[in-house]
C-alpha cells in the first residue's frame, strides 16, 4: 500500500465521476508524475463482478511489465499479463499490449468473460485501426460500451485527423509547474555545444561536453546496436567508463549495466530505444540527446526522463549537441516547460481543466521519420548508418534509381496506417523529393529490409499459394512511427 500524491487523490474522484456520467475521460500528467500508481488505485477501487475483469492496455511490452508490477503491488495475486509468451488471461486484471489486445479479446470470448473497465496507457496510440476494432469487440463482449479511461503525458497529436476518437475529454491535468512545486520533478539546465566542429564530429563533441560539465550518471542515445557499442567504446577510451544496452542483451545483462550506472561503476549508458520501453531512472542526472529527436512530442517525452526527482538531485541536465531546442523553436531553457504545457494542454491540475483536446504543433520530417523507423527496427535486423542530417550532400542518381527500383517492396509494409505509409513514401520517391544521401541511404535500407523479410511469402505467392503467403508473412511486434510527412511538409 502507498500514500497517494495530492494530484492522484484529487484526480481519482474526478475520473470516477466522469465514468458514472458515462463519459470516456483522459488523465494527462507529465512523465514521472505517477500515472501507473494512479492507474493501480483506480483498478483497486473498481468493482469486479464474477465473469468480469479489467483490461489495461499499453503500446509496448516494457510498459506491460512495468504496469503489471505496479498493479501487483496494489493488488497482489490479482494481476496477469497477456503478450507474446505471457498468457495470464484468467486474472481479474490483465495487462496487455495494443498488438495483443485482439487475441486477449478472443480468449475472453472463449472463456465467457467480459470487461467491466478498460484502461489505455499512452492514449495517443489508440487511433490505430486494430485498437479501435478491439475496443469495438470489447463492447460487443460486454453487450454495451465498456467504461474506459485513458492515461498519457502527451495526448495531443500533430494533425487534426489524429483526434482521439475513443475519448471524450481530458478531465484532469497535472502540469510541469505543479510537479516542480510539489517536488515531483527538478528544474532543468540545457547544455549546448557552442564550440567549433562539424556535424560529423558529433561523437567527439559529445565526449567533450560530458568532460566539461562532469554531470553523471548520464544516459546517451544511439541509432542502432552497432552505433551504441561503438560510442560506448569511444567513451570508455576517453576515460568515461561506459557500456551499451540494447535488445541483443539478456534482461539480466541490461539490469546489471543499469545498476552499474546507478552505483557509479559506469559514467554513461548508451541505449537504443530504451526510453521508449517504460524505463524509469529517477536518479539519472544527465541526458545526452545524441540521436536526433525530430518531433516535439518525442523531444518532451525524452527530456522528461531526466527531470524526475530523487534524493540529492538538484537539477536535470540535458546535453543538446544538435541544438534541438533551436530547431524545435525552444530557444531558451524555460521553453522546455512551455513545450510540456503545450503538449499537456493549458491548466495546472485540478478538476477544472475540462475541455476538448487541442492539437499539437509538431510534425516529423522525412529524415526524422526514417531515423525513428530505423531505430525501432534495429532489433529486427535493420542496421542503418548515421542520421541523414549529418550527410547533407545531394542524393546520387544511383541512389534515386535504387529507391525507385525497389519501391515495390512498400507493398509489404504492414502495421497501423499501412496504406497511408505506403502511399506517402511512394509519393516521396516518385516525386524525387528524397534529396540527401542520408535520407536515400536510410530509405534504401528500409526497402531492402522489407524485401528480405517478404522473400519467403513472395515465393509462395509466385507458386499460387496466396493464403499461405499471407499467413507466413509476419509483421514485427514493435511500435513504429505511423505518420509519414506529406510532400507539403
Amino acid at each position: 500500500m502507498w500514500t497517494l500524491r495530492r494530484w492522484q487523490a484529487e484526480a481519482l474522484p474526478v475520473v470516477i465521476g466522469a465514468l458514472r456520467a458515462r463519459r470516456r475521460p483522459v488523465v494527462s500528467a507529465f512523465m514521472g508524475s505517477g500515472k501507473s500508481v494512479f492507474l493501480a488505485e483506480l483498478c483497486a477501487n473498481a468493482r469486479i463482478d464474477p465473469g468480469k475483469g479489467i483490461i489495461v492496455a499499453a503500446p509496448r511490452a516494457g510498459l506491460v511489465e512495468q504496469l503489471a508490477a505496479t498493479l501487483g503491488r496494489r493488488m497482489p495475486g490479482r494481476v496477469g499479463r497477456w503478450y507474446e509468451a505471457a498468457k495470464e488471461g484468467g486474472a481479474p486484471v490483465v495487462v496487455t499490449t495494443y498488438q495483443s489486445l485482439p487475441t486477449l479479446t478472443e480468449a475472453w470470448r472463449g472463456a465467457g468473460r467480459a470487461p467491466c473497465l478498460a484502461v489505455c496507457d499512452e492514449v495517443h496510440g489508440t487511433e490505430a485501426d486494430t485498437v479501435r476494432a478491439s475496443v469495438a469487440a470489447l463492447d460487443a463482449l460486454a453487450g454495451r460500451p465498456v467504461a474506459r479511461v485513458g492515461l498519457t503525458a502527451t495526448p495531443f497529436r500533430s494533425r487534426s485527423r489524429e483526434s482521439l476518437s475513443l475519448w471524450d475529454e481530458a478531465v484532469y491535468r497535472y502540469g510541469w509547474r505543479d510537479g516542480i512545486a510539489d517536488g515531483v520533478i527538478v528544474p532543468w539546465r540545457v547544455v549546448r555545444w557552442g564550440g567549433e566542429g562539424e556535424a560529423a564530429e558529433v561523437d567527439r563533441i559529445c565526449v567533450e561536453m560530458l568532460k566539461r560539465e562532469g554531470v553523471f550518471p548520464t544516459l546517451a542515445s544511439a541509432r542502432t546496436i552497432r552505433d551504441a557499442e561503438a560510442f560506448a567504446a569511444l567513451l570508455s577510451g576517453s576515460d568515461l567508463p561506459a557500456m551499451a544496452v540494447h535488445s541483443e542483451l539478456s534482461a539480466r545483462e541490461v539490469a546489471g549495466r543499469i545498476e552499474a550506472l546507478r552505483d557509479g561503476r559506469l559514467r554513461v549508458l548508451v541505449h537504443v530505444a530504451m526510453l521508449a520501453e517504460g524505463a524509469d531512472f529517477p536518479w539519472l542526472r544527465g541526458l545526452m540527446l545524441r540521436r536526433r529527436v525530430g518531433a516535439r512530442v518525442r523531444f518532451v517525452q525524452e527530456v522528461g526522463r531526466v527531470l524526475r526527482a530523487h534524493p540529492g538531485k538538484g537539477e536535470g541536465v540535458v546535453f543538446d549537441p544538435f541544438d534541438l531546442m533551436g530547431e524545435l523553436g525552444l530557444t531558451h531553457d524555460e521553453a522546455i516547460g512551455e513545450a510540456m504545457e503545450a503538449e499537456e494542454g493549458t491548466g495546472t491540475g485540478g478538476g477544472g481543466g475540462e475541455g476538448r483536446q487541442p492539437e499539437a504543433v509538431a510534425v516529423l520530417s522525412l529524415s526524422d521519420w526514417l531515423a525513428e523507423v530505423g531505430a525501432a527496427l534495429s532489433r529486427h535486423g535493420l542496421e542503418v548508418g548515421r542520421p541523414g542530417r549529418w550527410r547533407r550532400e545531394a542524393a546520387t542518381p544511383g541512389q534515386i534509381r535504387a529507391a525507385q527500383g525497389m519501391v515495390w517492396a512498400l507493398s509489404w509494409w504492414r502495421g497501423p496506417k499501412g496504406e497511408a505509409v505506403r502511399k506517402r513514401l511512394r509519393e516521396w520517391i516518385r516525386a524525387g523529393r528524397v534529396r540527401t544521401k542520408g535520407d536515400a541511404s536510410d530509405l534504401i535500407a528500409l526497402l531492402r529490409w522489407l524485401a528480405d523479410r517478404s522473400a519467403g511469402a513472395r515465393e509462395l505467392r509466385k507458386g499460387g499459394a496466396f493464403i499461405e503467403a499471407q499467413v507466413s508473412y509476419r509483421w514485427p511486434v514493435v511500435t513504429l512511427p505511423e505518420e509519414v510527412p506529406t510532400l507539403e511538409d
